[in-house]
């Protein structure tokens, strides 16, 4: 009896874990060379590289962040953006709750190919997927080819939140992440806190680190 009673309790305690649990799978996409792996590399405070090192196939993140009561897995996907990999990474795209698509604001044909990028995500993904459209390389200010308000207003006909980063300079980076973390939590009917206070908590958590590749 007491052997039962104690596999009950064992059994509560882990579906209680269960449910104290969730988990959510954010995917970066766009254009090699965009920046999509500098970007996930500032969001852990790491140098910004002095080389630029093409991703293979796809690598990922983990993040926990502590929401009342429950506790929330992120998993942060960096798929590789050259046309040799795309049907690698479109398996990678399901069940996606965010889509940071990131784009070159110096690189005409990186914006161009944008939309293509979503939309390929959005094929796959839950309706309810948060998109988010992510300017780069907002330091190099003399060779920008796509302006801050074509690229808004193209977030706009995409449904999406807009934010211009600077990978290189760590300008706009926690913001856009704050904030994409924050749309993902509303869309999955979460009360999501403040993005300010999702940032402060993001410092406390270590990062690990994945590669995955084909």
């Amino acid at each position: 009896m007491w052997n039962y009673i104690a596999k009950s309790a064992n059994c509560f305690r882990f579906w209680s874990w269960m449910i104290s649990q969730q988990s959510f799978k954010i995917i970066i996409v766009g254009n090699t060379a965009a920046g999509k792996s500098c970007i996930l590399l500032r969001l852990w405070g790491e140098e910004f590289p002095s080389e630029h090192e093409a991703t293979i196939g796809v690598a990922f993140v983990t993040q926990e962040i502590d929401l009342g009561d429950k506790k929330i897995i992120l998993n942060i996907w960096d798929t590789a953006g050259q046309e040799i990999f795309r049907s690698i990474t479109r398996s990678y795209y399901r069940e996606t709750a965010c889509v940071l698509a990131v784009y070159d604001l110096t690189d005409m044909h990186s914006f161009e190919k944008i939309s293509d990028w979503v939309n390929e995500v959005r094929e796959v993904a839950p309706p309810s997927v948060a998109v988010v459209l992510v300017a780069n390389k907002k330091d190099i200010t003399g060779n920008r080819m796509i302006s801050e308000e074509i690229g808004r207003s193209t977030a706009e006909s995409l449904d999406a939140l807009f934010f211009e980063v600077s990978a290189k300079t760590g300008e706009g980076i926690h913001e856009m992440y704050s904030c994409a973390l924050a749309e993902t939590l509303r869309r999955a009917g979460e009360t999501p806190p403040d993005p300010r206070d999702l940032l402060i908590h993001r410092q406390n958590h270590q990062k690990q680190k994945h590669k995955c590749c084909d």
